[in-house]
């Protein structure tokens, strides 16, 4: 899951989150379409305390990942 899809499950706008976070929203937006590089911790700690306040729960790389990870493949049948 991505920032935006626990921030969804929060039922929170990027607005909201960042002002439960502390940080602004244009970071948010940055930070759901990959555009920001140099993430620190003090700010995924943020947004993870934000997002647990509002029953959600995800860890620091989650935090940072910008694409869901892709769907494992079918195995065939021997």
């Amino acid at each position: 899951m991505t920032l935006k899809d626990f921030r969804i499950k929060a039922r929170l706008s990027q607005e909201e989150l960042a002002d439960r976070a502390g940080v602004s929203q244009q970071l948010i937006s940055k930070i759901e379409r990959g555009e920001r590089s140099n993430q620190t911790l003090d700010t995924a700690r943020k947004l993870i305390r934000a997002l647990s306040d509002a029953g959600v729960s995800c860890s620091v790389d989650e935090v940072f990942t910008t694409e869901a990870p892709p769907e494992p493949k079918p195995t065939e049948a021997a």
